[in-house]
C-alpha cells in the first residue's frame, strides 16, 4: 500500500495461480505439464516442483525440459524442501536447496512444514533458511508453507517473501479470517491453497481469496490423502476466473 496526500492507496497486483505440482513430466503427469505451459500465456503461475520428497540425487532430463518450457512462457518454478516444522537438520535442507539450484534453473524454494510456532529457536531458524537462498541470488522467491496464520513476526522480518495461510478443504474455508495485521502487506505475501473443491465453487473460491487478502490461490477437486497428484478437472475454469479477475 501507499499513502498519497493523506489518501490510503491500495498496490494493485496480479493473483498468481500456485500449482503444488506433485506429478513427474512423464506420462500422464507430461500432459498436465504442457497443460500450465500453455496456461502460463494467460495467468501468471508459480509451480511447485517435487521430483522425490525433494531435488533427488540427481537431475532428471524430463524435468529440466519442462522446466524450461513453463519459464519461457512466464512461470515462475520453485522446488519442494520439507523442513519437518523446524526439526530437520540444517545442513539436510541447506543441501537439498544446493541440490536444486545445481540440478535446475528454477526461481526460489518453497519450504513445506513450516511450523507457526514464533518461539526465537524457530524464528532463527526459517530466517537462516530464507538468508542462504537469498544470498545466492536476491530474486529468488521463498515461500514457506505452514499451512494457517501465522505470527506477525514471520512476515515482518521476514523469513519468506510469500507465505501458504490457508492449506484445507474447501468446507473450511468459508469460516477462515485473514488476521488483521495481514493488511499492512502486500497481497502477494499470502497464498490458498483450497482442495476438495467442486467446480461449482470455483468462481465464488476465487474471489474469496481475493477478498481474504490472497494473492496467490489453488484450487483443486482432489482429496486427501494426496491432493496434488494431478491438476484439477476443473483446470480451464480456474485459469479463467484468475484471469478475468486481473483483467
Amino acid at each position: 500500500m501507499a499513502i498519497l496526500l493523506g489518501i490510503l492507496i491500495a498496490t494493485v497486483t496480479s493473483t498468481d495461480i500456485v500449482v503444488p505440482a506433485y506429478f513427474d513430466p512423464v506420462d500422464s503427469g507430461l500432459t498436465d505439464w504442457n497443460t500450465m505451459t500453455n496456461s502460463a500465456k494467460t495467468v501468471p503461475l508459480t509451480v511447485i516442483m517435487n521430483p522425490d520428497d525433494g531435488p533427488g540425487s540427481s537431475a532428471f532430463g524430463y524435468y529440466k525440459t519442462a522446466i524450461a518450457k513453463l519459464r519461457a512462457n512466464g512461470a515462475k518454478v520453485i522446488g519442494y524442501v520439507a523442513t519437518g516444522y523446524g526439526k530437520n537438520a540444517m545442513a539436510t535442507v541447506q543441501a537439498q536447496i544446493n541440490k536444486y539450484f545445481s540440478f535446475y534453473t528454477i526461481d526460489g524454494i518453497f519450504f513445506d512444514e513450516m511450523s507457526d510456532d514464533d518461539t526465537p529457536a524457530l524464528v532463527t531458524y526459517y530466517q537462516t533458511l530464507y538468508k542462504f537462498v537469498k544470498a545466492k541470488s536476491a530474486s529468488y522467491q521463498v515461500m514457506n508453507n505452514p499451512g494457517t496464520n501465522l505470527a506477525e513476526t514471520y512476515v515482518k522480518l521476514p523469513v519468506a517473501d510469500r507465505f501458504v495461510v490457508y492449506e484445507d478443504k474447501q468446507g473450511n474455508y468459508g469460516a477462515y479470517k485473514a488476521l488483521p495485521y495481514m493488511g499492512n502487506y502486500a497481497t502477494t505475501r499470502f497464498v490458498h491453497i483450497v482442495y476438495n473443491v467442486t467446480a461449482a465453487q470455483v468462481s465464488g473460491d476465487v474471489n474469496t481469496a481475493i477478498a481474504k487478502h490472497a494473492g496467490g490461490v489453488y484450487l483443486t477437486n482432489l482429496k486427501l490423502p494426496n491432493p496434488y497428484a494431478k491438476l484439477p478437472s476443473f483446470w480451464p475454469q480456474q485459469v479463467s476466473a484468475v484471469a478475468a479477475k486481473n483483467g
